[in-house]
């Protein structure tokens, strides 16, 4: 039981970005005579370590001297980060004797550490009855943890004979669980994206050849949101054509970039009608939000480009799975910092961008929770 235990909850904690290390566990191995596997994520300053243990195999008393060894196992390995907090919270996972494991941590765990910024927690975990034990005095709920626990006893099984004779190496349970936990690649096609940045170059050599990109008369002229054309002329096509107008060089480079960032995971992870979708639909929605708040002349593609990054935030809180390289918090921060710099600077359509970035998130979201194809 301990093994496919083990091995439901090793998967589930890979899939929300947990990761084996080397000196963690006791061995490379896991087997029903494994004695304890450990796992770490960390984020921002904090680093998470959660650790199986099978204590009817390693036994409590022993047990007690093993938590001391962990401890300072785990200290000396991160010694030089002096700023980080670090919770261990291991699962002593047993399938007989639950109530005396239970007893054992109220009565035999009370340990001290000198190291403030080390908080120890243990939890309980009866296989056979498929319940959770947390003590009054330690939080319920760690990073999604018990749900966890939760999902992998429901894919435990009894072990029978050939059961308890299996073992997997930890590497393969790893690599497994990392493909499994993957966002599908919807396209690997990036032509759209690429199109669509060298038109952004062409539209600005023509407005460069015809009276320069930062000449307001010639913005108008070509498409920019004024809000006295659009609403005493009905020149809602404005609405359309900003997104393609950029001021000054700069401007365009910037935006360029951060649409190759953003689009280029958009594409992949989505594919590219609702790439193309997110894109012009969160562009027409942040203009519309900068004539409605901003009552200004408006440009260039930064509230298709917000739209695009809202999102990935969607998609990577709603998956729970990185995009890539970037973790949902590592893009969630990405986006507050986009918002909190558009706030210090001048001339800057925050509310276009504010439009694009909500709209962006709302579509990404329908798309990631209700679509069979993201």
């Amino acid at each position: 039981m301990f093994f496919s235990f083990t091995k439901a909850f090793l998967e589930n904690l890979i899939s929300e970005e947990f990761r084996l290390v080397e000196g963690l566990s006791a061995s490379y191995e896991l087997s029903e005579e494994t004695k304890y596997i450990g796992l770490m994520k960390s984020i921002g300053n904090i680093i998470y370590i959660v650790f199986i243990v099978n204590i009817n195999e390693l036994g409590m008393e022993n047990y007690k001297n093993f938590i001391v060894d962990y401890k300072n196992k785990v200290a000396e390995r991160y010694e030089n980060l002096q700023t980080a907090n670090i919770i261990l919270l291991p699962t002593l996972f047993c399938n007989e004797n639950a109530s005396d494991v239970i007893q054992f941590t109220k009565t035999e765990l009370d340990l001290v550490f000198e190291n403030d910024n080390l908080h120890l927690f243990h939890w309980v975990v009866d296989g056979e009855a498929k319940t959770i034990f947390v003590p009054k005095d330690q939080p319920s709920e760690i990073l999604n943890i018990k749900t966890l626990i939760h999902h992998s006893l429901s894919e435990t099984k009894q072990a029978g004979y050939f059961e308890s004779k299996k073992s997997l190496e930890l590497s393969n349970i790893a690599m497994d669980a990392v493909e499994k936990s993957s966002l599908e690649v919807k396209s690997k096609n990036s032509i759209a994206l690429y199109v669509l940045m060298l038109f952004h170059f062409f539209v600005f050599a023509f407005l460069e050849l015809n009276g320069g990109s930062t000449n307001t008369d010639v913005l108008i002229r070509f498409g920019a949101i004024e809000p006295n054309l659009i609403l005493g002329n009905k020149e809602f096509f404005r609405l359309f054509t900003y997104m393609f107008l950029h001021i000054g060089i700069m401007h365009l480079l910037s935006n360029t970039f951060a649409l190759y960032i953003f689009g280029v995971r958009v594409l992949k992870y989505y594919g590219t009608r609702k790439f193309l979708f997110i894109y012009f639909t969160c562009g027409l929605l942040a203009g519309v939000s900068s004539l409605i708040f901003t009552h200004q002349i408006s440009a260039g593609a930064s509230g298709a480009i917000m739209g695009l990054l809202g999102a990935m935030v969607a998609l990577s809180q709603i998956k729970r799975k990185s995009i890539d390289d970037l973790s949902f918090y590592t893009i969630l921060i990405m986006a507050v910092a986009y918002i909190a710099f558009d706030f210090l600077m001048r001339n800057v359509d925050n509310a276009g961008h504010l439009g694009g970035l909500i709209s962006g998130y709302i579509i990404g979201a329908l798309y990631a929770k209700f679509s069979k194809e993201a």
